[in-house]
């Protein structure tokens, strides 16, 4: 079961999605060529979080239109971290619905944060890297990066 709230939070007058979840699974579907789980690239050696980053559909990035793409984020302590997700995409690829979230995930808890990621038709791919920053309320920073070189249309 699972809830969405929206929320307003004054942090330089954005509005955040919420996303609160009880249970989920995503079971073993690696091998699933429809729902691609991919690991991170790079992270920071005091990982807190452990982020895992799942395509639906297509495991392609399509021009001109919205890839959905679920990242997992599982707690591996005894405390519940609260903060702020920033997604930081390639230069000119756009993250639906923002790319900053309020995040909350309980001890040894899973919360998934659903988003679409679309780049723009002829897009000169600089870089391929979807960078993502948590920081929590009590100071914790994490850093994790992930290539989407192996999923980006070929035209």
């Amino acid at each position: 079961m699972s809830l969405m709230v929206n929320i307003e939070f004054d942090r330089d007058n954005y509005r955040p999605e919420v996303l609160f979840l009880t249970s989920f699974s995503y079971g073993k579907e690696e091998n699933n060529s429809a729902n691609k789980i991919q690991k991170p690239l790079r992270y920071s050696k005091d990982q807190r979080l452990e982020p895992i980053l799942q395509y639906y559909g297509s495991n392609y990035i399509e021009a001109d239109s919205l890839t959905r793409l679920c990242l997992y984020l599982t707690n591996k302590t005894d405390s519940r971290i609260e903060g702020w997700l920033t997604l930081k995409p390639p230069v000119e690829v756009t993250i639906e619905p923002g790319d900053l979230l309020m995040i909350a995930v309980r001890p040894k808890g899973t919360i998934p944060v659903e988003f679409y990621i679309s780049a723009p038709k002829n897009l000169n791919w600089r870089s391929y890297i979807l960078s993502l920053e948590i920081e929590s309320r009590s100071g914790y920073t994490q850093k994790s990066d992930f290539d989407l070189s192996e999923h980006v249309e070929r035209c």
